[in-house]
């Protein structure tokens, strides 16, 4: 029996739990504890949680920030290293521009030099050649009138001889052997028609009456024309400009007129060479029908290269070609690279059968000819392009 069966009517209390009688007495406490465990909690989590999550999300949106700076700056470091590598590119072309602009005006600067000196050296070598030929054509003059004037005073003694020995009485047979010498003196002394191409010199009569051998000089200046009183031409091959004849196809000839000239003579020509790589100039010396003696002078660019005394089979001698083989080389020789000029003059000198050779004033070769060989005309072949000026031969 329980002390509840053994109380006798007990009060009954009406609506009452007992779970909230509990509550009452430790709800208090539990809610207690809760609530501060809570606040423990809470402050906890203020103090060691919430400040590293917040700490964290600050960290990584400043490395991200960062990381954004840093991109951006490697960006721009790399937008100006390819800026400078552009710049360094431009200089170098722009230097290597300037250098090969520097090198042009310093090749035409050499350029302008020579072709200065070059002007310099024509010039002063068409002075020396016109100077030249002046003191040539007055020395002529000169001779001229000396023999002019000789030759005047040659006639007036003549005439006061054959006077004289009329006014004193003379036979008749002294009188015309005077007037027999008087005779034959005066044809070759009497001058040749004069021409506006050629000069001609006499040399001065013996003192005595006898006629004699009269040697000739005849310089022909060919800027006024060919002169057909002396010289023979095929006009198809020669063009007549302000400075002479000019060939017009290669192996242009020009003979003499007269077949006088034999030996003891002098044949030399005044040429502007013509600008080719290969050409041949030559002297003729006619010996007979179908031959003849060409004195060949080689040229390669500007500077002889060889000479040859070479004997030629021809048709005819205006008809000539050096590209046949000669039928006789009579002597040839190198020449060693001698220089030609804008006024070259080629020149040959027979004395005693001896023909020597000269290229601007320079011996380039000696020979003798056959002894059986008759000269008579003589003539140049120029190659197309060139320029005879003149022509001048001297028997003496």
């Amino acid at each position: 029996m329980t002390d509840y069966d053994t109380q006798t009517n007990p009060r009954k209390r009406k609506n009452v739990s007992p779970l909230r009688v509990m509550v009452n007495k430790w709800g208090f406490l539990l809610g207690g504890l809760m609530l501060g465990m809570g606040i423990i909690v809470g402050l906890a989590a203020s103090m060691f949680v919430i400040p590293p999550l917040l700490g964290f999300d600050i960290t990584s949106t400043a490395l991200a920030d960062r990381e954004i700076l840093l991109a951006a700056t490697d960006a721009d470091l790399n937008q100006r290293d390819r800026d400078a590598l552009e710049r360094e590119t431009q200089f170098a072309l722009d230097a290597q521009a300037t250098g090969l602009d520097l090198f042009n005006a310093e090749s035409l600067l050499d350029q302008t030099a020579t072709q200065s000196t070059n002007n310099i050296i024509a010039t002063a070598t068409a002075n020396a050649a016109e100077n030249a030929r002046q003191r040539t054509q007055i020395a002529l003059d000169f001779a001229a009138t000396r023999v002019e004037l000789q030759r005047n005073a040659t006639q007036v003694q003549l005439d006061f001889q054959t006077t004289q020995a009329a006014f004193n009485g003379q036979g008749s047979d002294d009188f015309d052997s005077q007037a027999a010498a008087t005779l034959a003196i005066t044809p070759t002394a009497t001058p040749l028609p004069p021409t506006p191409t050629s000069t001609i010199m006499l040399p001065p009569p013996s003192d005595t009456p006898a006629p004699t051998a009269i040697p000739i000089q005849i310089v022909t200046d060919l800027a006024e024309g060919i002169d057909s009183l002396y010289w023979i031409a095929s006009t198809d091959r020669w063009e007549q400009n302000e400075r002479g004849i000019q060939a017009e196809a290669n192996d242009a000839v020009l003979w003499s007129r007269a077949a006088t000239w034999q030996e003891n003579f002098t044949l030399a020509v005044d040429v502007a060479p013509a600008i080719v790589l290969e050409s041949t100039y030559a002297l003729l010396l006619n010996i007979a029908d179908g031959e003849l003696i060409a004195i060949q002078i080689d040229i390669s660019g500007l500077a002889a290269n060889r000479v040859q005394i070479v004997q030629l089979q021809v048709d005819f001698v205006t008809d000539i070609s050096f590209d046949s083989e000669p039928s006789k080389i009579i002597a040839e020789s190198s020449v060693g690279e001698l220089l030609i000029t804008s006024q070259t003059r080629f020149a040959v000198t027979i004395e005693t059968r001896t023909v020597t050779v000269y290229l601007n004033e320079t011996e380039i070769l000696t020979a003798d000819l056959p002894n059986d060989l008759v000269l008579g005309q003589v003539g140049v072949a120029l190659p197309q392009g060139s320029i005879l000026q003149t022509i001048s031969v001297r028997a003496d």
